[in-house]
């Protein structure tokens, strides 16, 4: 109980934002907020007041900790800026998934953003239902308010593209290829030295047969990694900690995937 007050006691402290629009150099060196958006929410959402301090950081890594001098109309003033910058995980967690129903691409998106997931891409699998896909905007949002949340420094990629073929493009050298499969009951071989691994999800009919040879031919290999079967919102993020805890746990460094 002392713990999770003690941890309070820190969130409270220092407020953290993802710039969208003025980069970290430009504080820096004009020692001022000038962001409507970023101005709006620590002013007028969170209230912060002359010496509370924040975190601003741009979701590429670079951020700045400092202290607010004055709440002005359009900008917040700052002093004692610290500059610093979280170097990229040298290994990457990938999911490619079929766009569900409705709004479960939120989930999604939220609970692998907090994961640390690297890239995220959303294609229209031969039995998904409907092609009225999100906005990016709306998931931008959630991206934000998720590493934010979980203390990051790094945004997801997010993209939605048409089908598999333009999903696996997405795919960058080196990165070990998974699917979903039921049938497949041991673990498949894999580099625990891959630059990444990516793990293809499919709607929630499943993949299609086609989808699947194209996946074979790719050089992906099969995945069993839960005993029943999984809604499609649960399934990509319970796949993803199985591949973390199966090759990546032992790269983990500083507290990053």
């Amino acid at each position: 109980m002392a713990m999770n007050q003690d941890r309070q006691k820190q969130a409270d402290v220092i407020r953290r934002y993802r710039l969208k629009a003025q980069p970290v150099s430009d504080i820096l060196d004009n020692q001022r907020v000038e962001e409507p958006d970023a101005v709006h929410y620590l002013g007028r959402v969170l209230r912060l007041k002359e010496g509370d301090d924040i975190e601003l950081f741009d979701g590429h890594g670079r951020f700045v900790r400092a202290k607010i001098s004055a709440c002005l109309k359009k900008e917040l003033q700052l002093m004692d800026c610290e500059p610093g910058y979280i170097e990229a995980p040298s290994s990457k967690l990938h999911l490619i998934q079929a766009v569900p129903k409705g709004k479960k691409i939120e989930q999604i998106v939220r609970q692998c953003t907090e994961f640390g997931v690297r890239q995220m891409t959303f294609f229209y699998a031969e039995r998904s239902q409907g092609r009225h896909g999100p906005k990016l905007e709306k998931l931008s949002g959630i991206v934000d308010d998720a590493i934010r949340q979980s203390g990051q420094y790094w945004a997801p990629h997010l993209e939605i593209v048409n089908n598999l073929d333009d999903a696996l493009k997405r795919v960058e050298p080196g990165e070990s290829i998974f699917f979903g499969e039921c049938t497949q009951a041991d673990w498949p071989c894999a580099s625990q030295s891959s630059n990444g691994y990516a793990l293809v999800i499919g709607p929630e009919g499943g993949l299609g047969e086609t989808e699947k040879t194209i996946l074979i031919e790719t050089g992906a290999q099969a995945l069993h990694f839960a005993p029943f079967i999984l809604r499609t919102e649960t399934a990509g993020l319970a796949g993803l900690s199985a591949i973390y805890s199966r090759y990546m746990i032992s790269r983990r460094d500083d507290g990053t995937l």
